[in-house]
């Protein structure tokens, strides 16, 4: 060894960067060898030791002014100002616990009064990994007062935490801690300007927060890396959720597709959902220097590339135990998409302990056919949900597979087959007032080619003043409608009477594309479309497992759409076409 190799070692021995990932020691050998021989390049090499050092120091100490913030922060920090409802599902170690906390705090520093409640699985959790985070982030300053007067209190211990879970701020903001152990109830009233929501929430505590929250303009957060696939709660946000933002995932193949609606060897990074107008931002790990990903990456190279997709950028597939698992976002249209040249479809699904059930699809013309589902009734936005998710999956104890019964199918409308008829005819574009002075009865509205009928129901009798009847036969009959018009008969066909499975199977095959593919219009995309006004069907193919039988809670719509898809819809051409008195052929 040289002189001034031993002079090198010894000033690299003296010189000894804080271990720092955010801010990588840039320096190596040949510098210090170069710094023991020039004065100048020592000076330099010592001022950029001290400035990092210092820099580190304040990062430490004040990590909410000068501590790293990791890119996607700022994109989800934007984001926030756009929805009630952030979802944060990042792959392991990409920051999202941080983020909450660091997020939180400044929340509490720039609005005098604010209330953040953070919430976690349970109150352990908290302790070890949440609240040591949010203590952090807390400004020095602050926490130079600890305990003062009858405002502030920010007492804070490693082993217990915030004593009795909640500290108050020098400036009266308040935090707040809660676990998914505890009854919702408890934090329903609290006016939270803020909710950060970490790690596995229930779905009733999403849904119950989320009703709350726009009563005071509040906002949540909600973090999680979903380990173990779709859970309740994701599958509410995610499964119709539309991709707007994508990134090149460097783990996936090139020619993998994540999702129809983004390109091979990409994985979504923002998407936007329809319910509760939420968006969701996927944060990757390799974004996060803190992760140790390098070493990660060594561990992935042998797994499963839904693994890869969960652990390393926060995606789930729903397909665990769905009938449809094809059925997605690029099935789901905006009503003024669907074309208006097409032969209309409709059906009906009677009961007698809940409302009916019906659906309208539209035939259009093309190369291949192509069916739009463009109403339902009840209708979502209307009625509101026919099935709703269980609380917890059977998996997780709860009781239902395909949900429980939703306020629609609880509605007590007292509606008989005049009152159906004239609905029906309404929502068609029939009115059921004429003008008095015109010498012929105005009927206008859609053209519906032909009617089914759920056949199990179509042949039951119904006790009338004519006498024992079935359902088929009494909508066929004229019925006196309102101001004493008359509705004409209105004739419905029995569906085809296979079986369950085979008309699944159609619905299957309507779905059906290559998912290994990106979509193409003409090659590879589905022949089978639904109107986001649709809600009630969309939930019910995004949900349905078929293992509750005929109990299932959301079979009705099902049901419908086999009634129609196996009745081999096709556009026919408009010269054909004839309408009779609102309804039939």
């Amino acid at each position: 060894m040289t002189a001034l190799d031993a002079q090198a070692d010894a000033l690299e021995a003296e010189l000894q960067p804080t271990p720092w990932p955010a801010m990588p020691w840039p320096f190596g050998r040949d510098h210090y060898l170069r710094a023991v021989q020039n004065k100048d390049v020592l000076g330099e090499l010592i001022e950029a030791y001290k400035a990092r050092e210092e820099a580190i120091e304040r990062a430490v100490v004040d990590p909410l002014r000068y501590g790293f913030v990791i890119p996607w922060w700022k994109r989800a920090e934007a984001l926030t100002l756009t929805t009630p409802l952030l979802c944060l599902f990042g792959g392991n170690g990409s920051g999202k616990t941080r983020f909450l906390a660091w997020y939180g705090v400044k929340k509490l520093l720039e609005k005098r009064g604010a209330k953040v409640l953070w919430l976690h699985e349970a109150e352990k959790a908290s302790i070890d990994v949440q609240q040591p985070e949010i203590y952090a982030y807390l400004p020095p300053e602050w926490k130079a007062q600890r305990s003062r007067g009858r405002v502030t209190n920010l007492d804070y211990t490693v082993k217990n935490g915030f004593p009795n879970g909640r500290f108050v701020c020098p400036n009266g903001s308040v935090g707040v801690f809660g676990y998914y152990g505890q009854q919702v109830k408890d934090y329903e009233g609290g006016g939270w300007d803020l909710i950060l929501a970490d790690e596995n929430m229930p779905l009733e505590w999403l849904k119950t927060l989320m009703f709350r929250l726009p009563r005071k303009g509040g906002k949540m957060v909600w973090g999680y890396t979903p380990i173990n696939g779709i859970t309740p709660a994701i599958r509410e946000i995610v499964g119709t959720a539309n991709t707007i933002e994508h990134r090149r995932a460097e783990l996936l193949p090139e020619t993998h597709v994540v999702t129809p609606d983004t390109p091979p060897g990409r994985a979504p990074y923002v998407q936007e959902a329809s319910l509760y107008n939420a968006r969701i931002l996927y944060a990757f790990t390799e974004d996060n220097p803190f992760a140790g990903y390098q070493q990660a990456v060594q561990q992935a190279r042998d797994q499963r590339v839904e693994v890869i997709e969960r652990r390393f950028y926060g995606w789930a597939r729903n397909t665990r135990g769905r009938m449809f698992s094809t059925f997605g976002p690029w099935n789901i249209i905006r009503p003024d998409r669907i074309p208006e040249e097409g032969t209309n479809y409709m059906v009906a699904d009677p009961a007698s302990h809940r409302p009916w059930f019906f659906l309208w699809l539209r035939a259009v013309p093309g190369p291949r056919p192509t069916w739009y589902v463009y109403r339902e009734w009840p209708d979502l936005a209307s009625y509101g949900e026919w099935a709703i998710p269980t609380n917890r999956s059977p998996e997780e104890g709860g009781k239902g597979w395909d949900g429980d019964a939703g306020p629609a199918q609880g509605m007590s409308l007292g509606y008989g087959i005049a009152q159906y008829k004239a609905l029906i005819n309404r929502l068609e574009g029939r009115p059921l007032k004429t003008d008095p002075k015109a010498p012929v009865k105005i009927r206008t509205g859609e053209v519906i080619f032909d009617r089914l009928l759920d056949p199990r129901a179509a042949r039951t009798e119904h006790i009338t003043e004519q006498g024992g009847t079935c359902i088929q036969d009494q909508l066929a009959l004229e019925h006196p409608g309102e101001d004493g018009v008359m509705l004409p008969g209105m004739y419905f066909r029995q569906a085809p009477g296979l079986k369950e499975m085979e008309g699944e199977e159609a619905i299957k095959d309507a779905l059906w594309f290559n998912a290994e593919k990106p979509l193409d219009a003409v090659l590879n995309a589905p022949q089978l479309y639904v109107s986001e006004n649709c809600g009630n069907l969309i939930w019910a193919l995004s949900n349905y497992t078929g293992r509750d039988g005929a109990k299932g809670a959301c079979k009705d719509p099902i049901d419908c759409l086999r009634y129609l898809l196996t009745a081999g819809p096709m556009y026919v051409g408009t010269q054909v076409l004839r309408s009779y008195g609102g309804g039939g052929y």
